[in-house]
Formats: structure tokens, sequence, C-alpha cells
């Protein structure tokens, strides 16, 4: 009967105890003692404590932090800018970016070609049964006497040479002589032509790029000199010597070889041979264009 009394008790107790619940968020504590009595006397008292305790924490923390810096910066420059200088003189100056005649050295420009003793050759006007030179600059009688003479000129460097102050002159004891007096412009590794006239109907069809005074220089039949100074020196001499070592023939340029196109070479009559092509009226020559192979 006692037995049975705890036993009611301690159960009352626990059924109260779960039945009050507890906080769920903190601890749930329940406690149950059994007392059992055997047969043999023994009293055996069982007390269970069960303590939970749950704790949940939930902390979610979401820091989204964006930051988004865009910066574009476009700078469009479209600049067009284009200045154009325009400058018109009588006197212009065009050197630019060319040598003058006072910066060259011996060597840097040369005589490549000369047309001493043109011809043209025409009917035969004399009864010979040979056909005659319609430019016959030996005849003093012909008013086209010298009409069609003129040397060509090399530039061997590579920029262009303004051959204003150029000076070509012999080595007469009165020597003949002319100046450039004007803006003449040869391209680098360009060819340029000096004529006695310019006047394609008497000259036999040659178109020189600077016409000079036959008054003041002539080319001669036989020996003669054409020479190219500036004030400090000798640029360029061509001796050629009526034959001797130099061609000679009437109509025909003296034109050098164009594996020959310098200062040195140029003196040695066996660099030059008679031109092989023909221009203008029918003399032969390439006057402004690259020289004819000599054999």
């Amino acid at each position: 009967m006692k037995r049975n009394i705890y036993q009611c008790f301690f159960l009352c107790l626990a059924a109260s105890l779960s039945a009050c619940g507890g906080d769920k968020d903190t601890a749930e504590e329940s406690t149950t003692e059994t007392q059992t009595t055997t047969d043999s006397g023994t009293e055996t008292t069982t007390s269970t404590e069960t303590a939970t305790e749950t704790e949940t924490e939930t902390e979610t923390e979401t820091e989204t932090e964006t930051e988004t810096e865009t910066s574009t910066e476009t700078e469009t420059g479209t600049g067009t800018q284009t200045e154009t200088e325009t400058e018109t003189n009588t006197n212009t100056n065009t050197d630019g970016a060319c040598l003058s005649i006072a910066d060259l050295s011996t060597g840097d420009l040369v005589v490549s070609e000369i047309m001493k003793n043109p011809c043209v050759i025409g009917p035969d006007v004399d009864g010979d049964n040979v056909d005659d030179c319609t430019v016959d600059d030996n005849n003093d009688n012909d008013p086209l006497i010298g009409g069609g003479e003129w040397f060509e000129l090399y530039n061997t460097t590579s920029s262009c040479i303004n051959l204003n102050g150029l000076t070509i002159t012999d080595e007469a004891e009165t020597p003949d002589s002319v100046t450039v007096d004007t803006i003449l412009e040869v391209e680098a590794n360009g060819y340029v032509v000096l004529g006695n006239s310019s006047d394609t109907s008497i000259n036999g069809g040659v178109t020189p790029d600077w016409v000079y005074d036959s008054d003041m220089f002539k080319l001669g039949n036989s020996n003669d000199e054409v020479m190219l100074m500036n004030v400090m020196a000798e640029i360029d001499a061509v001796r050629y010597d009526n034959g001797d070592t130099f061609p000679d023939d009437k109509g025909y340029s003296l034109t050098l070889d164009p594996d020959s196109l310098d200062s040195q070479s140029n003196d040695d009559g066996a660099n030059w041979c008679n031109a092989t092509s023909s221009f203008g009226d029918g003399d032969y020559g390439t006057p402004g264009e690259v020289n004819d192979p000599c054999p």
C-alpha cells in the first residue's frame, strides 16, 4: 500500500512537470524518480534527470555590399588640324629639305651626258648625196647656230638639290661661264638638263629644264670642259678630248655608262660612249632619263 502511494506521487509529479512544458528556447528539464521495492525487501530508488537545453540561434547576416563604381571618361578629341601655309613670292625660296649649292661636296652632282655637236639628220641640200645636218653649230651662216647643245647633270645624293647659284664654266683663257639664277631643283638620284635653247623647232626636240645664254657658254666640238662650281670648290668636271678617248660623233650625245655615275669614273673617256636611243627629231641621246649602257 505504501509502495503504491509513492508510485502515484512520483508519477503525478512527473506528469505535472511534463504538462508545464518549459521554455522552448532555453531549457527543458525533467526528473523521473522511481522507487521499486523488490520481493526480497530491497528498496531501489531510480532518479532520472534529463536536462535538455536547446539553443537555436540562427543569425543570418547577409551583408551584400555592392559597390559599383563606374567611371567612364570618354574623351573624344576629334581634332583635324589642317595647317596650310601657302606663300607666294616671286623670290620664293623652295629649298625646304633640299641641299643648296653651298652644301655640296665633290661628287654630289656629276656631268652624265653631253650633246656637244647636235645634227638632226635631214635631206641632202648641198647635192653631195649625203643627208645633211639641219642643226649645225659650226656653221656661222646658219641662223640655228648652237641651237641644239645641251648637257645633263645627275644628283648622286639622297636629297634633292637646288641648283640656284651653280656655276658652269670651262678652262679657256677667257672662260665661258654661266650661273643658274633661279630655283632649279633636281630630285635625289635624278637628272636635270641644261640647254641653250627651249625652242624645240630648232633645238632638235629637246626640252631643257633650264636655258642658258649661248653667247655666254658654248660646248666646243673638239676639246672642251664642263666644270661645275660653287663658291668654294669644284664639284665635278668632265674634260673631253676630240675623240682621243671620248666618243666624238656628230648627232650622238656623249653618254656616261649608268654604272659609272660618279665624279671619278666620269673622268675616264673609256666610261663614255655614243648614245643608242633616238629622241626628238632624230639625234641620239637620253636627256633627263637613265643613260643607255655602254658596251
